[in-house]
């Protein structure tokens, strides 16, 4: 089959019997979406009775990038013209060649993840995607898995995934690896660097430079909060100790903290991060763990908070909440030395992307990579 292909490629056909998993992670336009698209296409039409599952953010993500790539590739290897091709709109599948391709959205319906079996999943662009939707997946995984991402900020469970497990094989990339990329985008993701000449024609960025044209982790400009480490054991001797709940169910996860505060000193620990709980499975978990203690809420969720309190022996009360109680939030938790919990995964994830995003022309926190930080801020509430 003699086809033009890039290193991902490469690296995608060369390792895939060898690893559980592949991660190919590099800069915008580094061919990695490309790249796994023409090697799972060729693996389906030289092998039969394979499942694949594709997963992205959003559905519409899928159909505005995989997918126009996808039909390319498709077209190119003659995949539409066979006789056994077919596409089923509604049930968002693919098949030939006696395999079969499902793409889903797993935040538009996180619950759909956590059944589905499958020979191989690919998870596109995940920075937006929780650990516990790709733990799912790989439960349920027989053969291997593919995760591809822009490295847009230096904590994710990605990274740990890529960088402590040896069954997997991390590859980096860049612009420069894509013999696709068309000339005019290149140009523009080199404008970045931070040369002298893209200094004085005002392109360079050094973020983006560092993040779309050399693949490197690095932080988001807006980035909340940026002044915070990691701790092993809390103090024995504290002053206070709070929980906060913010509640979720299929979009969202339940996100629960302990906040323990010891002078100017605030320690965090991630108690609860999970999707489609109900309130007796929220009263499971965290009961041991609360033992009696107020447990602050959203107050935007009062039958809830009820139901936890009148039928679970949960002390949950409803958190000040109001106009301008997000920004007071924010400033109360940085007016104290931050620790986060060294396992508390998805704080981590959360303090390093929650971020600032313009709003009619002003910088407002963003509504995402915020629940963890939402219970947070509710269990302070009521600290002065």
């Amino acid at each position: 089959m003699n086809i033009e292909v890039s290193k991902n490629f490469d690296i995608l056909q060369s390792n895939y019997s060898d690893k559980r998993g592949i991660i190919l992670e590099g800069g915008s336009r580094s061919g990695k979406t490309y790249a796994i698209i023409q090697f799972l296409t060729i693996y389906l039409l030289q092998n039969q009775g394979v499942t694949i599952t594709i997963g992205r953010e959003t559905l519409t993500d899928i159909k505005d990038t995989i997918l126009p790539d996808m039909f390319e590739i498709f077209q190119t290897l003659g995949v539409l013209s066979r006789p056994d091709y077919k596409w089923n709109k509604s049930e968002k599948h693919i098949s030939f060649n006696g395999n079969l391709i499902r793409y889903i959205g797993v935040n538009d319906n996180p619950n759909k993840t956590h059944g589905l079996k499958q020979n191989i999943f690919w998870l596109n662009e995940i920075m937006p995607i929780d650990k516990f939707t790709f733990d799912q997946l790989e439960q349920r995984t027989t053969d291997f898995w593919i995760l591809d991402y822009n490295p847009s900020s230096t904590v994710h469970w990605a990274y740990d995934v890529a960088d402590k497990r040896e069954d997997v094989l991390l590859f980096k990339s860049t612009v420069l690896d894509n013999p696709f990329v068309p000339a005019e985008v290149k140009k523009k993701i080199l404008s970045y660097e931070p040369t002298e000449r893209n200094q004085l024609l005002g392109t360079a960025d050094e973020f983006l430079w560092k993040v779309y044209g050399q693949g490197e982790r690095a932080d988001a400009e807006n980035k909340i909060f940026r002044n915070y480490d990691l701790f092993d054991v809390v103090p024995r001797e504290y002053d206070y100790k709070f929980y906060g709940l913010d509640f979720g169910y299929a979009n969202d996860p339940n996100g629960m903290v302990e906040t323990i505060i010891s002078g100017n000193n605030i320690y965090i620990t991630e108690i609860l991060y999970e999707k489609g709980l109900l309130n007796g499975d929220i009263a499971e978990i965290i009961k041991p763990i609360v033992q009696g203690e107020l447990v602050f809420c959203d107050s935007a969720e009062p039958k809830s908070i009820a139901d936890l309190r009148l039928n679970y022996d949960i002390m949950s009360v409803p958190a000040k909440k109001g106009a301008g109680t997000i920004i007071e939030g924010i400033k109360r938790i940085k007016s104290f030395k931050i620790h986060l919990n060294k396992n508390s995964v998805n704080l981590q994830s959360e303090f390093q992307n929650y971020s600032y995003i313009e709003k009619a022309g002003k910088l407002v926190p963003q509504d995402k990579w915020n629940h963890l930080i939402d219970a947070l801020r509710y269990s302070l509430a009521h600290y002065r």
